[in-house]
């Protein structure tokens, strides 16, 4: 996953979301809230992308996920 790093994995296992699944059905507007609530330093996370990048990995997808990460480098 590209911008979750330990603390804002703590960030989110915290707020119940603490899979792959789970980060997968949540909508980027409520990680932004999560993040925002956590404090100023984990609101500027970019979570955009994150869902579907955790969708990826859930269905197995590595391609997938390496063309998505590829495309957000640009």
């Amino acid at each position: 996953m590209s911008g979750i790093g330990p603390k804002i994995a703590t960030v989110l296992a915290e707020a119940g979301i603490d899979s792959l699944g789970r980060l997968a059905e949540t909508p980027a507007e409520e990680l932004r809230a999560v993040l925002e609530r956590a404090g100023s330093r984990f609101a500027m996370a970019n979570v955009e992308s994150w869902p579907q990048q955790a969708r990826l990995l859930v269905a197995g997808d590595e391609d997938g996920l390496r063309r998505l990460l590829e495309s957000l480098r640009r």
